[in-house]
């Protein structure tokens, strides 16, 4: 290949050591040639030495001239630059040729490489530096080092120096800008401003000795919602004066927010901390629910179909080839017999093709090819919008929907829809289906269209209050017809007691406590049940759902799960907990000794397991949540991290849970407060304060009573003078004075003269 080196050849770019050593080929274990090289710092002497490898066998070793294979000096004198001088030397034994140049490092120029140039743009200078080392100022700077900016017109006196051709300043301190005309601010100032340095004057409604005081918190930050008035106390304060039915700092927190029934559309209203959240039906969206859902927002409909939003779901119009739900069906527009005069129809796509007979084409083969062909349609004998078709033997009508005959004449028959399907009627009332409408048969106690309103039995009927409890009404005025109605104030569990002045107790059934009854005693208080069982709270009772392998009605029995016999075949069943064991005989496998093949089938491991056969024995692979030799045992609970609420009871294994809620509450996780003012129970514009499974009416003036019936008699204090005549008003009273009297109560003479006969006793 043209190389005569024996062992190696070697470049090498830097020659900065004493000892090269050629590289290890792959055959020698060490190099073969040793090569040094000797030289000074000035670049004046240069000695190679090449020798077999004993002459650097160790340290400390005698080195014989006779182990060198060749000796070669080399003097001369180079300067820096970056041509290369090329050297050759030939000796009896070896040819060695080099290239050498001398170059100095970095910032360093000079044929000595002694001098020093550092280019820079700084407070220090502003230079490069040329090919000899020498510096050249950059554009706009002048003196030694470059430090002198070149003067330019416009700077104002807070400035050190001023640049010509870049048109900046060196500001003095405490000066900023590009004519150092800004003062620069007090450290820290947020929202002030300066005129002269290091000073802090404050902008408008901004306050303290940063302005970061803020002095108008009311109209910066609008905190009062809800219609609070915001007023300003103090810097970075305010107080919020928050109208009737809100409270809090920031007017946030809501009164009995769902009063007002802010929920539109059938919305149930939970009223929360912060005011009242709507869980709105399907179909409807937004905080009151008042935004109806856009179904189209997700184009539901296919191949090009126009979608329609409906209340609580949408409608696609669809174009002709194309049915369905949502488009995606393709019609056979064969059915529709589009076709008039072929003998085939095959429907595509999307589409549909005629096969004409001879002498017709087309698309539907309603084209003649001959001259003198009949238009069958020219009487127009397709009836109620019918479309006519003509055809080579007569004519055929293509009738809109529901109309059916060759004409089109037969009518659709009108299906009657049942409206009472499903039952719109409440509170236990019957539906009776009438034409186009329907009809709820209330029960005694409710009204309205679909028996929603408690009934207000005094509006149609004669009343007396008998007592704060207790109302008879007289239904066809004869006293056979009076019934008594009483207050269900106390609930479902309780019996209203009247009291005097208006009040009233409940007497409770067995179970239950609380003012109004509303409270079922814990009978799960003393912990009955056993093993591990769950308790329920039942009214005056209680029972235990029992963990798998325990039964009984405290969970104290463990099941014995050989009861059943499961072990097949003779083998022996052995009861664990939750679990059996069969060991089995004479060669059967399996979980119950039923297979001769294998340890596994469908039913070895439960909840979802893996089984795999070790031979004489099984292992099952649970999955997450579950455990045991067969994967029966739920591990960790879903009922540990307490997600029933509100004393709710959880129920749970694996990942799935059941929450009971106590009375009161209801939901997933019982965290819905029953609305126990639905339908509102308060009369004469009662206000209903929804407590947890209890409600109280809030009576307006000149009522009272549990559920505000009761019209207060302010008569019954005799409140009027001299035998006037005293009526019953609401929320007051009306005297009917003797001649000869007036006032309020009577109290005033018409006639103060004391020779009048009815004024003798005239007070002055």
């Amino acid at each position: 290949s043209g190389n005569l080196c024996v062992f190696h050849c070697q470049l090498l770019c830097v020659l900065s050591l004493n000892t090269i050593n050629i590289p290890t080929t792959v055959s020698l274990s060490r190099p073969p040639v040793p090569f040094s090289t000797k030289h000074t710092q000035s670049g004046r002497y240069r000695k190679f030495l090449v020798s077999r490898p004993e002459y650097f066998a160790s340290p400390g070793s005698i080195k014989s001239d006779d182990l060198l294979i060749e000796r070669s000096v080399n003097r001369g004198e180079m300067n820096p630059g970056e041509e290369r001088q090329l050297i050759q030397q030939k000796g009896r034994t070896a040819s060695i040729q080099y290239s050498v140049r001398v170059r100095c490092d970095r910032h360093y120029y000079g044929n000595k490489c002694n001098k020093q140039c550092r280019p820079r743009d700084d407070y220090f200078g502003h230079y490069t530096c040329d090919q000899f080392g020498n510096q050249q100022c950059m554009e706009g700077w002048t003196g030694q080092d470059c430090t002198k900016g070149i003067i330019t017109q416009g700077t104002k006196d807070n400035h050190i120096f001023s640049h010509a051709l870049f048109g900046f300043c060196r500001c003095k301190y405490g000066w900023q800008g590009l004519l150092c005309d800004e003062c620069l601010p007090y450290p820290g100032c947020v929202h002030g401003t300066c005129v002269k340095p290091w000073t802090c004057t404050c902008e408008k409604n901004w306050g303290g000795l940063l302005c970061d005081k803020d002095l108008n918190y009311c109209g910066t930050h609008k905190p009062c919602v809800n219609g609070g008035t915001c007023l300003n106390t103090e810097p970075d304060e305010y107080f919020c004066s928050c109208p009737e039915g809100y409270s809090g700092k920031n007017c946030h927190i809501a009164e009995h927010a769902c009063m007002s029934n802010p929920c539109a559309n059938g919305g149930t209203c939970h009223e929360l901390a912060s005011g009242f959240e709507c869980q709105c039906p399907p179909g409807w969206d937004g905080p009151t629910c008042a935004k109806d859902k856009d179904e189209c927002s997700s184009n539901p409909c296919a191949h090009a179909g126009t979608c329609f939003d409906l209340e609580n779901g949408f409608e696609c119009l669809c174009l002709p080839q194309w049915t369905g739900k949502t488009c995606q069906i393709d019609v056979n527009e064969c059915t529709r017999r589009p076709c008039l005069n072929a003998y085939a129809c095959k429907n595509l796509i999307g589409g549909y093709h005629c096969n004409c007979y001879p002498g017709w084409a087309g698309p539907n083969c309603n084209i003649s090819q001959y001259t003198n062909s009949i238009n069958r349609c020219a009487s127009s004998p397709c009836q109620n919008g019918g479309h006519c078709r003509s055809l080579a033997t007569g004519y055929e009508c293509e009738c809109l929907y529901g109309y059916t005959g060759t004409n089109c004449e037969v009518r659709p028959i009108i299906v009657q829809v049942d409206l009472c399907s499903p039952n719109p009627c409440q509170n236990k009332g019957q539906c009776h289906s009438m034409k186009g409408d329907f009809y709820c048969a209330c029960t005694d106690e409710y009204e309205g269209k679909t028996c929603s309103q408690l009934r207000d039995h005094c509006k149609t009927s004669t009343c007396q209050v008998i007592d704060s409890c207790t109302i008879a009404v007289t239904t066809n005025g004869t006293a056979k017809a009076v019934r008594h109605i009483l207050s269900n104030v106390c609930g479902p569990h309780g019996r209203c007691i009247s009291q005097s002045g208006g009040n009233f107790t409940c007497a409770c059934q067995p179970g239950f406590t609380g003012t109004y009854c509303h409270e079922n005693v814990n009978d799960c208080a003393s912990s009955p049940c056993q093993s591990g069982g769950t308790c329920i709270d039942d009214i005056d009772s209680f029972r235990c759902v029992c963990p798998d392998g325990f039964d009984g009605q405290l969970c104290e029995l463990e099941v014995n799960e050989c009861s059943g016999e499961p072990c097949l075949n003779g083998g022996m069943c052995t009861d664990l907990l939750n679990d059996f064991y069969c060991r089995c005989t004479d060669n059967w496998k399996g979980k119950t000794c039923n297979s001769r093949d294998s340890q596994c089938d469908s039913s070895t491991c439960a909840n979802g397991g893996t089984c795999y056969d070790h031979g004489d024995s099984f292992r099952c692979a649970c999955p997450s949540g579950w455990g045991g030799s067969t994967c029966n045992t739920a591990m960790n609970s879903s009922c540990e991290s307490g997600p029933c609420l509100n004393g709710g009871t959880c129920i749970g294994g694996g990942s799935v849970f059941t929450c009971i809620c106590k009375d009161g509450w209801e939901g997933p996780t019982c965290a819905q407060d029953v609305d126990d003012c639905s339908p509102h129970p308060c009369y004469n514009g009662g206000q209903c304060v929804d407590g947890v499974n209890w409600f109280r009416c809030e009576c307006a003036p000149g009522f009272a009573g549990p559920d505000c019936r009761i019209n207060i008699d302010e008569c019954q204090s005799s409140p009027c003078s001299y035998g006037a005549t005293c009526v019953d008003e609401i929320n007051g009273y009306r005297c009917l004075c003797p001649m000869g009297r007036a006032g309020p109560r009577c109290q005033e003479c018409e006639f103060p003269l004391t020779d009048h006969p009815t004024c003798l006793h005239y007070e002055k």
